[in-house]
C-alpha cells in the first residue's frame, strides 16, 4: 500500500528523470571536451531505467564495464599518466579481449591498413600487427584520467536533484546514492 500520494510520486519521478537526463548529458559534454565525444562509451551511455518507490529513487544508467577506466585513468607500466584512482597496468603483456577491443577500434575509425610487401601478410594480419603495437604502447603509457562520470555525481548535483524534488513535493527530501557494478 502507497504512503505517498499519487501526484507526489509523479513529482519525484519527473525531477528525477530530468535530472538524469541532464546528468547524461554533462558525462557525455565531458567526454566531448576531452575528444572523446564520438567514442563508442559516448554513444553508449543512456538511461537504462528510473525506479521511485515510497523510500527511494533508483536511476540506473548503462555504461560498459571500462568506464571507470576512462573516467579515473590507469598509470602505464613505464610511463605514468595523469589518473585519479589506483587502477595501473602490472605488465606489457597484451590480451585477447584488448587486442580484439582494439582491431574493431582500428576498424571503426577507418583507419588505413596497407597490405605489407610480403605477399601472405594480408590486411588482417596488418591490422593484428598495428592492434599489437597500439595496445603495447597504450599498457606503457596508461590512460589518462577524464573525470566525465566522477565529475557529474557531486554532493553539489545531488543537492541539486534534492532541491528540485522538495520544490515539487514541498517537503524535505533526502537524496543518497549508492553505485552497483553491472
Amino acid at each position: 500500500m502507497s504512503t505517498l500520494d499519487q501526484s507526489i510520486i509523479e513529482a519525484v519521478a519527473f525531477e528525477a528523470q530530468k535530472w538524469a537526463n541532464e546528468a547524461t548529458y554533462q558525462m557525455k559534454k565531458n567526454l566531448a571536451d576531452t575528444g572523446k565525444d564520438k567514442s563508442m562509451l559516448s554513444q553508449s551511455i543512456m538511461i537504462e531505467d528510473t525506479e521511485i518507490t515510497d523510500t527511494s529513487v533508483k536511476i540506473n544508467w548503462l555504461l560498459p564495464d571500462y568506464y571507470v577506466f576512462i573516467d579515473l585513468g590507469v598509470r602505464g607500466v613505464q610511463n605514468k599518466v595523469k589518473t585519479f584512482g589506483s587502477y595501473a597496468f602490472k605488465n606489457l603483456f597484451v590480451g585477447r579481449k584488448m587486442l580484439s577491443s582494439i582491431e574493431d577500434w582500428i576498424t571503426r575509425k577507418g583507419i588505413k591498413v596497407r597490405q605489407g610487401k610480403e605477399p601472405l601478410k594480408n590486411v588482417l594480419d596488418r591490422r593484428k600487427s598495428i592492434a599489437f603495437a597500439i595496445a603495447r604502447s597504450v599498457k606503457k603509457k596508461g590512460i589518462e584520467g577524464t573525470l566525465f562520470y566522477t565529475s557529474v555525481f557531486t554532493e553539489a548535483s545531488l543537492q541539486v536533484l534534492a532541491s528540485r524534488i522538495e520544490k515539487a513535493i514541498g517537503k524535505d527530501f533526502e537524496v543518497n546514492i549508492t553505485f552497483s557494478d553491472v
